[in-house]
């Protein structure tokens, strides 16, 4: 309980420090608009300190049906918190193999296309070492569509 207490009373002083902070740039605002944000949906503050963070707001909004909008999207995120979530693959052994098997195969080609790039530049060819180069391109962009599409997907939804 104590430990709770000397949190508040900290924030409460930090809280105190902020309505002097500049706020004049737009970087500050919103690095300050989420600080705030996170701080009232996070479950350590207590109901105390809301009286304390409001004033910020108002600081941070001068216009009031911005910070209208800005109170209720952090109740809704207090009362709706959006949780991020994997969503399964629909890829499934034997695809997810053949996946496997083409990446490895591309970065087998670009570690012999790397070798034949530093070749061609020791022998002074540079017209086949920018084709060489564009072909590794190439493959990077296949290698990492192929790495994206074998990863799980994230999805942001409300409890």
């Amino acid at each position: 309980m104590d430990k709770q207490l000397d949190l508040e009373f900290i924030l409460k002083q930090l809280l105190y420090i902020l309505s002097y902070m500049d706020l004049s740039d737009q970087t500050s605002r919103k690095t300050t608009e989420k600080l705030l944000h996170d701080l009232l949906v996070s479950d350590i503050i207590g109901p105390t300190l809301v009286p304390q963070v409001l004033p910020c707001l108002t600081q941070i909004h001068t216009d009031i049906d911005s910070l209208i909008t800005c109170i209720a999207e952090i109740v809704s995120d207090i009362r709706e918190p959006i949780t991020t979530v994997e969503t399964k693959l629909s890829l499934h052994g034997e695809a997810q193999r053949n996946i496997d098997k083409k990446i490895a195969s591309i970065r087998v080609k670009l570690h012999q296309l790397r070798e034949e790039l530093n070749d061609s530049i020791e022998k002074q060819d540079f017209e086949r070492a920018a084709q060489i180069k564009g072909d590794i391109s190439n493959l990077d962009l296949e290698r990492s569509s192929l790495l994206e599409e074998s990863q799980p997907k994230l999805e942001e939804v409300k409890i």
